[in-house]
């Protein structure tokens, strides 16, 4: 039976929701407030989900998220808000929060988040341990780092395959994408003049660029149709939280997928997100990964959109050079054409 920690200060809200999700099978948890909450988990283990308000006496939601995330708590966190207030929807995400369940409250469609969370579960103990181990790459010393480099060399390779399938689950996107993702960056990065190092990390780190969107909600997230203009201001936080979840690390790769996340989205002319950066402000990972990215999902079928053909892709960077795209970055591209077709044999 899954448990269910719910943190509601309203007592009659509680009880309305304590019974509702009885009544479906879980085994429910009441606490008043953050405080009481974290008490129960140190005395009776983490819970399957947490459900939390946000406004709350003693210690409110936001706050609460942090402290479980801080004590590596692996619990699926939905955070109860409404979805009118877009910031609050942001800093729940930065805490750690994984799905949102709008106010007024619609009881089926809580029954169905929760079930679908449930059977994510694989996913959010990879998240957990994931960011686990970040944390602790992060506390290492460089002279650690030196003298633990061949024996920790297999555990960066196996961070890096669970990075992966981090930035893959959360999206309709698949392992070929973030693959093609790349390699494509690495042929463009070849005919743009890059070195062979910086090459090599270029393909390492690009996979990464849409990390972020595991701090992105389901229902935002996984939505076919068009998102609102909130839920797009949403949407293009992932670009942030990428960059907060990379950006103290002390390799080179995660360094490099950092800025790479932070700037995927800045577009030559200016009208890219999250900076408005433009031209020569964008650094060339960024620069390269917008191209690659753009082409994939261009030519790729998405449960919103038909694919485009390959030439169509082709053509469609090509027009936007000095507009969305760097011009010498989109020549290096347009050279690479014969290569970047290889990735495509089978398509």
């Amino acid at each position: 039976m899954p448990r269910v920690l719910l943190v509601e200060n309203d007592f009659s809200t509680r009880r309305m929701i304590t019974l509702f999700l009885s009544h479906k099978g879980y085994e429910v948890i009441e606490a008043e407030n953050g405080e009481e909450a974290l008490d129960i988990v140190e005395k009776k283990g983490f819970p399957d989900v947490v459900i939390t308000d946000v406004e709350m006496p003693v210690m409110g939601g936001i706050a609460l998220i942090k402290k479980l995330r801080e004590r590596e708590v692996p619990s699926i966190i939905f955070t109860m808000t409404a979805f009118s207030d877009p910031e609050t929807m942001k800093e729940a995400a930065f805490a750690g929060a994984d799905e949102f369940i709008s106010k007024p409250i619609d009881f089926k469609l809580v029954a169905i988040r929760l079930d679908m969370a449930l059977k994510a579960r694989e996913f959010h103990i990879e998240k957990a341990q994931a960011e686990h181990f970040l944390k602790l790459e992060n506390t290492y010393s460089s002279e650690a780092i030196t003298e633990l480099k061949d024996r920790n060399r297999n555990l960066a390779s196996d961070l890096l395959k669970k990075i992966y399938r981090l930035s893959e689950h959360r999206d309709d996107e698949t392992h070929e994408h973030t693959l093609r993702v790349g390699l494509i960056s690495e042929k463009i990065g070849k005919l743009f003049g890059l070195g062979k190092e910086e090459t090599y990390l270029l393909k390492l780190a690009a996979p990464l660029h849409d990390l972020g969107k595991i701090g992105i909600p389901d229902a935002i997230l996984l939505k076919p149709g068009k998102l609102t203009n909130i839920e797009f201001n949403v949407m293009k936080t992932h670009s942030i939280i990428g960059y907060e979840i990379l950006k103290d690390s002390t390799t080179d790769v995660l360094k490099m997928a950092a800025s790479i996340a932070l700037t995927h989205h800045e577009r030559w002319d200016g009208s890219g997100y999250p900076n408005a950066f433009r031209g020569n402000e964008i650094p060339i990972g960024g620069l390269i990964v917008a191209i690659a990215d753009s082409f994939d999902a261009i030519v790729s079928k998405r449960p919103y959109k038909k694919a485009m053909s390959l030439e169509s892709g082709f053509e469609e960077i090509r027009i936007n050079a000095g507009k969305l795209y760097s011009p010498s970055v989109v020549n290096a591209f347009l050279e690479a054409k014969e290569g970047i077709l290889e990735f495509y044999s089978d398509v």
